[in-house]
């Protein structure tokens, strides 16, 4: 019996063995005893003829690959176009469900709708200015408790300086007509949260100025300038908590300049291990 190893694993060991005919049901008894798993070779040609026959296979297999790759490339000048077509047809689509509101007649149409109160006079002068008031009648009516509790839309009304923070609450679910919306509530917890983890003051300088430099230059969509605006209020924990811990793109701030000695850090992360984690609980 001739016997090989030819490759193992922690839990299992890989053997080849060759043997005469006579030998092979004694061979597989002992081997039995200890395991062993016969693994019979499935294929005709013999190992060698196999070996270069698959290497053809994944050859033509990676030319193939190539081709549809190219192909890809070049059909990605028209994910643009698809993505038009996409928003248009989104667009008809979404008309299309307005009007199942409408009350169609063939000289009338009645439309109903939620508007904020403080909008009611701005509503009220665009229409004048685009029907006479002689075509449309207008009726405001305050929702009474079984609409605020089904049907009444919520729309977030805060500070300017928090009113971005209004992503974070509607990351989650916004908070129904009458219920109390928890954004100023949430929003000084996060901006020291955030300001001890990023603790940077290079890192919120380009933060700030990036933000700046975005709605200075740029026209952006009102959901992306809130998001900067998000990021540009967040700078400033993150400048305030890297002058706590003296952290400036990573190194630590001078103790002087300018012949001034600089209170900083006031906490270290090194020494102060404590009381940052007191601080996190509180």
């Amino acid at each position: 019996v001739y016997m090989e190893e030819i490759d193992y694993t922690p839990k299992q060991v890989y053997l080849s063995y060759v043997a005469l005919k006579k030998s092979v049901a004694a061979i597989e008894e002992i081997a039995g005893k200890y395991g062993f798993n016969k693994e019979t070779y499935p294929y005709e040609q013999n190992p060698k003829e196999k070996l270069q026959e698959t290497k053809q296979q994944l050859s033509i297999v990676h030319e193939q690959q190539k081709k549809i790759t190219t192909a890809l490339g070049q059909c990605s000048g028209y994910i643009q176009e698809f993505e038009w077509v996409e928003e248009v047809t989104l667009a008809v689509a979404e008309r299309e469900k307005v009007k199942e509101r409408f009350i169609h007649a063939t000289y009338l149409i009645v439309l109903q709708g939620w508007v904020d109160a403080e909008e009611k006079q701005n509503l009220m002068h665009v229409l004048n200015e685009t029907v006479s008031e002689e075509d449309i009648y207008v009726s405001f009516e305050t929702p009474n408790s079984e609409e605020i509790q089904q049907e009444v839309p919520t729309k977030l009304k805060n500070h300017p300086l928090i009113e971005p923070f209004e992503l974070l609450t509607e990351m989650y679910s916004l908070p129904k007509y009458e219920e109390v919306d928890p954004t100023p509530w949430m929003t000084p917890f996060y901006l020291v949260f955030f300001g001890m983890m990023v603790a940077d003051v290079g890192y919120g300088l380009l933060m700030l100025i990036g933000t700046i430099l975005a709605q200075k230059l740029f026209v952006l969509p009102r959901g992306m300038k809130r998001f900067v605006k998000f990021f540009e209020i967040l700078s400033v924990p993150s400048i305030i908590w890297g002058l706590i811990y003296s952290s400036f793109f990573g190194q630590a701030l001078p103790k002087e300049l300018f012949g001034i000695r600089l209170p900083f850090p006031i906490l270290s992360t090194t020494d102060d291990v404590n009381t940052i984690l007191i601080l996190s609980v509180i």
